[in-house]
């Protein structure tokens, strides 16, 4: 079984006691991808998720690994075990919230997982705002007549390749979030070994945030994924002013580093 998680874990000894630091992301630890790929990438001395890595790590390096014992602990949730039932219960989660506290935003690379896909068309159904980006293939059928509010899906193709995995729940300060390796493809969820992490940092949370706003704006290269796959570019209304995603990502987060 293919381990694509995206994982590092360092302990070194420092003034004679023994350090941790871990990093978790959405794409490869690989310098040549690292210039034309978009991910995102945590950096965390949190203990919590320091010992899920452990435990991940403990059964890849086994002479005879139990994927079984991949369960979901404090922050990690892995596949081939859990991933999917584990966002299945998010979405339906939303649903059971007040409405002023719905929203779903999922962007990946690939969306095609059935199971995962009616859970979003069941959202849809009770009328939650149900938004996508998906960079490459996306087999849901965003609108229907028995969905209350349509689901706007979106793809953005551009000179970085889109390739972060990023799910969020909620609105507002209170919302969950969560980076992955895996798309939503039975591929990755039944067939590989896949670590999504919960982002409890407020500063990370926010960032990410902002960035999906900044993408959803997107009114240059993005094209719409609508019923008839036909991928139109999203028409820029009158007056309205060009939007380049990546290159407001730039401005952006160039703007949280010097201030």
């Amino acid at each position: 079984m293919k381990v694509h998680a995206k994982l590092c874990l360092i302990t070194k000894k420092e003034f004679n006691k023994i350090t941790q630091y871990g990093f978790v992301s959405t794409g490869n630890f690989h310098e040549g991808t690292a210039k034309v790929y978009g991910d995102h990438l945590l950096m965390t001395c949190k203990k919590e998720i320091l010992s899920d890595m452990k435990i991940i790590f403990d059964i890849l390096c086994s002479s005879t690994p139990d994927l079984t014992q991949l369960e979901h602990r404090n922050y990690l949730i892995t596949s081939p075990n859990q991933q999917r039932e584990f966002f299945v219960d998010k979405i339906q989660n939303q649903i059971q919230q007040p409405k002023d506290k719905q929203s779903i935003k999922i962007k990946l690379n690939s969306l095609v997982d059935p199971t995962l896909i009616k859970a979003l068309y069941n959202a849809a159904e009770n009328g939650l705002n149900v938004e996508l980006i998906i960079r490459g293939i996306c087999t849901a059928i965003t609108n229907q007549k028995q969905f209350k509010k349509q689901i706007h899906a979106v793809s953005i193709i551009d000179q970085y390749l889109e390739h972060a995995r990023v799910m969020i729940f909620g609105k507002g300060s209170n919302c969950e979030v969560f980076i992955s390796s895996a798309d939503w493809m039975v591929r990755n969820l039944d067939h590989r070994v896949e670590v999504a992490c919960k982002i409890e940092s407020k500063t990370f949370k926010e960032e990410l945030l902002d960035i999906f706003k900044i993408q959803l704006k997107e009114n240059i290269k993005a094209r719409i994924l609508d019923n008839k796959q036909s991928n139109r570019y999203v028409r820029q209304e009158k007056n309205e002013t060009p939007w380049r995603s990546q290159i407001e990502t730039y401005k952006y987060l160039k703007s949280k580093r010097y201030n």
